[in-house]
């Protein structure tokens, strides 16, 4: 069973993609506060996800994106990372990309994309929707 550790405030993107994840993947969700990860007093009860799921566009009062994104790989170090950004232009996501995301993907993803995404980042790749 595919572990996912998925950073975001719940919407209707991230409900999207949960239904995504229920439907297409044998996997056990766990969804954490932004504040939980990024807050003074991080903590999280997930250890060793084979993913990682972050939402950027609902996590906006937590320092600047690639400092979001350090943070998270300093607490998970080995899984990939895949972003929700809300920007598509290649001068948002290169940096993105440099700082440790494994696919970007866009705040309205298409089932497809989310599947892309995982599926390509599971094996390795990097996958980016632009």
């Amino acid at each position: 069973m595919l572990q996912i550790a998925y950073i975001a405030k719940l919407n209707q993107t991230n409900s999207l993609i949960m239904d995504t994840l229920d439907v297409h993947f044998d996997a056990h969700v766990t969804f954490i506060e932004p504040k939980d990860i990024l807050g003074e007093s991080s903590n999280t009860s997930v250890s060793n996800p084979d993913l990682v799921i972050f939402d950027l566009n609902t996590s906006t009062e937590y320092r600047n994106a690639t400092n979001k994104i350090q943070r998270i790989n300093q607490i998970f170090s080995d899984p990939p990372l895949i972003v929700i950004h809300p920007y598509e232009m290649k001068k948002f996501v290169d940096p993105l990309l440099k700082a440790g995301v494994n696919a970007v993907i866009p705040i309205a993803p298409s089932e497809d994309e989310i599947k892309t995404a995982i599926t390509s980042t599971l094996q390795g790749k990097t996958f980016v929707s632009l």
